[in-house]
């Protein structure tokens, strides 16, 4: 009932929606993850993984969706941009997991 402007898409636009939502939410869980990781001081805090992955939720997602919404094609080169930025944030991501077991363990000071 909510989604009436979807119901009007060809098959192809829906596709595009749902591929849009679906790297949505698991980026969301990225997001969240990487941030509990950053509040946790697993992560450096200046990595910008956090920033990328939000980046790149916004210009791949975000792009797709206005795409479906406004029909205008040109939209669809936004995309890749996205993904690109998405690729950088996991590699950087694997880099910090990579590097954080040459670092010595942070000891919690005794009460």
């Amino acid at each position: 009932k909510g989604h009436v402007a979807l119901g009007t898409l060809t098959p192809e636009r829906l596709e595009t929606w749902h591929t849009a939502t679906h790297y949505q939410f698991w980026h969301a869980l990225a997001i969240l993850a990487v941030a509990t990781a950053l509040h946790a001081r697993l992560l450096r805090p200046n990595s910008g993984i956090l920033l990328s992955l939000v980046a790149g939720t916004l210009l791949f997602s975000g792009s797709l969706y206005a795409l479906v919404l406004t029909k205008q094609e040109v939209l669809a080169s936004v995309a890749p941009l996205g993904g690109m930025i998405w690729i950088g944030a996991w590699l950087a991501l694997a880099w910090e997991a990579w590097e954080s077991r040459k670092l010595p363990q942070i000891q919690e000071p005794q009460a």
